[in-house]
């Protein structure tokens, strides 16, 4: 997995977001290649990450990263109990076959009033929503998906285990073909507060209680 897997936008709300915490421990799960993990430690944060892929740890480890290989659907985490102050999750929970063992061994790992970020894609974004009327099905939106969320299905996940502290995400009004075409389009796209129809991408900060 190389780059950011996300959009640029809301990785940048998010390090935005999590430079005002009281955050000197990050924990990086789906790291991928380092890319994210190159972010956070400009912010001045200590951290490691781990990931499924042994050549995404293996390019992570040549950015002078600590990252381990984790199989999130067998193992457990490898690192100690209230280990870190926040743990960056970002495009990886729909992946996992049990989100809320993934969710367990978060709050396990995260410090007393610990944050999780997470975000994961909006099921229910109305470019999905025109993809099934054309007859398409989940599985082919994303057939390495494991679960689907929309805002209210993760709050409701979060909301089991976490206080959740902001709700948010990448408003996408302008699909990216268009936009990839017409750059200044992309300007139609921002972040604001998760909805169901427009919400490309879902973003949450939440913390451990």
């Amino acid at each position: 997995m190389r780059g950011l897997q996300m959009s640029e936008v809301l990785a940048n709300y998010g390090y935005k977001l999590v430079k005002t915490l009281p955050v000197k421990t990050v924990l990086d799960i789906g790291c991928g290649d380092g890319t994210n993990m190159e972010a956070l430690s400009q912010l001045g944060f200590n951290i490691e990450g781990c990931d499924i892929s042994r050549l995404a740890v293996k390019l992570a480890k040549k950015k002078g990263f600590s990252a381990k290989v984790v199989n999130l659907n067998t193992d457990i985490l490898p690192y100690r109990n209230n280990s870190f102050d926040l743990v960056w999750c970002t495009e990886t929970i729909e992946h996992v076959a049990d989100p809320d063992f993934v969710l367990t061994e978060i709050l396990r790992v995260l410090k007393p009033r610990g944050s999780l970020f997470i975000t994961t894609p909006n099921i229910s974004w109305f470019g999905n929503r025109f993809q099934v009327l054309l007859g398409k099905t989940l599985e082919d939106l994303h057939a390495e998906h494991l679960h689907w969320y929309n805002p209210r299905t993760l709050h409701q996940l979060l909301g089991s285990k976490f206080r959740i502290q902001k709700e948010m995400s990448y408003i996408r009004i302008v699909p990216f073909p268009l936009t990839r075409r017409v750059t200044l389009l992309e300007r139609l796209n921002y972040i604001g507060y998760a909805n169901s129809f427009f919400s490309y991408s879902l973003a949450t900060l939440a913390t451990k209680e």
